[in-house]
Parts: structure tokens; sequence; C-alpha cells
């Protein structure tokens, strides 16, 4: 087969003379600026879908909102009006066009997948069929809130310890909100009497509400991000003591993808005021310092093996595993895994964050024993967020396999770090 020649060029491909080299070198420079101009074409074209797609993105998430009032009956909100077996069609319908036209599928908290809701883990389906009617919906809603209500609380750590569904998930931190067995009302702090909020602080919590959650389809709707600064601008002025720090906006975000705002808002308050150790948010954040010596401590005693190969590697874990204590795991895990934890946090206790930080570190020990480099084992206790954990292994670890895993030993291993904190001083 004959080759083709550039224009300018002899058959061997090189050129006849000066003034033809000059032609060739001006037709490249002119393909290239083609090319370029073509590359700018199809990068305003890619603009435009994305705005178009984040555009859908936002309305989507205004409907589901809108769905999610209504099957909460929130008058206020939607209306009296919005309680109707054809509203509530009207919105389904555009809710589904919606996911159709942008190929997106939306779990029952927001989150974004690209998997329809048959192909999704069993837990975490909607489970709502569309041919249901609101009142069915209520009725089934209702009946579950009754056996979560008459749970004593043996039975609720065992159900969570085996891992609930995402339906019943709002439902079970409702009850836990309204138990009597919780050694205070969780708004704590409704009682005491507001303060004025620092510009400082209202522009910093300003500044985060774009970086909570921003996966998160809920929070691209005005709306849910109006509720999250409202959150945080009642909690700084309430408890003046504590503030606001970087890790309120993803904590309250979180408990706003499963409450109503005024559930989410004491539910927050409750959890970093009543649930946490003292300090573990605020000052020097002393607690959260002393539970990475704790988990260290652990670790010794419970993954042995794993804790002499960091040692050996001189691999700080707490760089890394402070920020999983931080944010209770909400910025540094897959879904699962936060919502496994936070449902057993709620139950029993600040203790579960020590017992899923081994959990996870026991999962991993394999692969992290085959890194024989500190900066790649840090890179890969860092890097969890789109890391697959087997649900059922990791619940086992993080229950039976560390049993015992005594309130008091914790205790008395804080005590311990404390009085030697003291005594460098």
């Amino acid at each position: 087969m004959r080759r083709k020649s550039w224009p300018g060029y002899e058959q061997k491909g090189r050129p006849k003379s000066e003034e033809e080299s000059l032609s060739l070198k001006r037709e490249i420079e002119e393909h290239v600026w083609r090319v370029r101009q073509f590359q700018k074409e199809e990068i305003g074209h890619l603009t435009q879908v994305l705005g178009d797609t984040l555009r859908q993105y936002s309305l989507l998430a205004d409907f589901t909102l809108q769905l999610d009032l209504i099957l909460a009956g929130d008058h206020d909100t939607c209306g009296s009006n919005c309680q109707s077996s054809e509203q509530l069609h009207l919105v389904r319908q555009r809710l589904e066009f919606l996911k159709s036209e942008s190929k997106v599928f939306c779990s029952p908290y927001g989150y974004m997948h690209t998997e329809t809701d048959e192909q999704r883990p069993i837990s975490y389906r909607t489970q709502t069929s569309n041919d249901c009617s609101v009142d069915q919906l209520r009725r089934d809603a209702l009946s579950r809130q009754a056996l979560f209500t008459s749970m004593d609380g043996a039975a609720l750590k065992k159900c969570v310890r085996e891992g609930i569904a995402a339906s019943d998930r709002k439902i079970l931190w409702q009850r836990i909100l309204n138990s009597t067995f919780l050694s205070s009302t969780p708004d704590t702090a409704s009682n005491q009497p507001c303060s004025p909020v620092s510009e400082s602080i209202l522009k910093e919590i300003q500044c985060d509400l774009h970086r909570c959650l921003s996966g998160n389809l809920l929070f691209h709707s005005e709306t849910k991000r109006n509720q999250l600064a409202r959150i945080l601008q009642n909690f700084a002025s309430r408890r003046p003591e504590i503030g606001y720090c970087q890790s309120f906006g993803k904590l309250a975000a979180f408990c706003l993808v499963v409450l109503p705002e005024q559930q989410a808002a004491n539910l927050f308050s409750y959890v970093v005021c009543d649930l946490m150790p003292g300090g573990y948010f605020a000052g020097q954040m002393t607690s959260a310092i002393e539970d990475q010596q704790i988990l260290k401590e652990l670790m010794k005693w419970k993954l042995p093996r794993l804790w002499r190969h960091f040692a050996h590697l001189g691999v700080d874990s707490s760089t890394v595993t402070f920020a999983w204590f931080h944010s209770l795991f909400v910025t540094s895990f897959p879904l699962p895994v936060v919502f496994a934890l936070w449902d057993a946090l709620l139950v029993e206790g600040h203790k579960v964050l020590f017992r899923f930080g081994l959990a996870v570190l026991h999962c991993l020990q394999p692969k992290l024993l085959s890194i024989h480099d500190c900066t790649d084992v840090l890179r890969t206790l860092s890097t969890l967020q789109n890391t697959h954990f087997d649900m059922r292994l990791l619940r086992q670890a993080a229950f039976p396999v560390l049993n015992p895993f005594s309130r008091k030993y914790i205790h008395d291993l804080r005590i311990k770090f404390r009085q030697s904190q003291l005594q460098l001083q």
C-alpha cells in the first residue's frame, strides 16, 4: 500500500527545499490551531452539560425534600394541601422524570449513585412503593415506630448491632431522642439564654455551608442549607463556651440527612454536649487528643501484631485517626460504615468510636501488614471514603471479636493519661 506523503515532502518524507519546509510548518501550525479550537468548543459544550446537570440536581433536591416533607406531614413548610395523594403522585412523577433525565438515582438519605434501587443493598433501598398511598405509608411508619418504642435497652442494642434497615433509621433516632433512659433531655441548651454570635463565627459558618456534605443531593437545595445555617448559628448562640468548630457543619448536616430540622438540632446538641466527653470540640480539644492515646493503648492490647508493625515503621496513627474521631467518621468513611457507627453511638455511647476504630484496623490488618513504608500506611488510612467494607465482618470485629471492652477500662485509661499530662506540665 502506497504511503501518503505530506504536501511539500518527497516520497521519502524529506522536504524538497527551505520554502517548502516553511509551507509545511505553517500548515502544521494551522492544524494545531484547529485542534485547539475544537478542544475549546468541546470544553464549552461539556461545561454547558455540567451546568444543566447541576440545575437538574438542584431541582431533584427540591422535589426530594418536598416528598420527604409530605410523608412527614409537615403542614408549616408544605401547606395544608400537600398531604393529598394527588400531590404526592405529582411530586413523584416529577422526581422520576428528573432521575431519568439526569441518570441520577437518589438513596433515602439524598446521596447520589448510579445504581437502580433494586441494585442497592437491601438495607439501603428506598423500601416504599410508588403505588402506596400517603395513609398506607404513615400506617407502616407507625407500626415500625411502635415496634422500636416497645423495645427495651438490651433488645434495642442487639437490633442496632445486627444492623437496621434504612427506612427504620429515622424512627430509631427519634425513639432515642424521646426515650426516657437518656440521662438528660436532648436539647440541653434550649432553656439557656441566647448570646449574640460574633461576626467571625457567622462568616465561618457561611463559608463552610457549601463544604458540608457537598456530595449529598439534599444540600444542593437552598432550603436545606438554610436549615443547616440556623442549627449552627442557634447552637453557637446558646453554647458560647463551645462556639463553632469546622466539624460541626458536617455533624449537623448528617443529622439533617435523617431528621427534620428541630429534631436534627436536638440530636446535634445531644451528641456534642452530652454524648461526647467534655472538651472534645472546645478549647484545646483535650478529650479528643486523649482518645488517640487510648486508641493506641487498645490497639496494643487488641491488635498487638499491627501495633508492633506500626512501631517498627514509625507510624503515628493519631495523625489520621484524630480526624476519624473528631468528625465521628462522617468525612472519613463510606456511608454504610458511618450509619452503622452512628446507630450504635446513639444507643451505646462514646465507647463505640473505639470499637469501630479498632474494627476498621482489624479488617485492614492484612493490607497494612503488607505495606512497609510509613507514608503509604498513612495514605491508606486517610483515603478510605471509597473503600468497600464487608459490613457483616466489620460488625463482627467491632462487637464479638473485640470483647471484652469495658467502659470502666476506657475511663481508667483516660484518667491515667490526664495524670501523666499534668505531671509533664
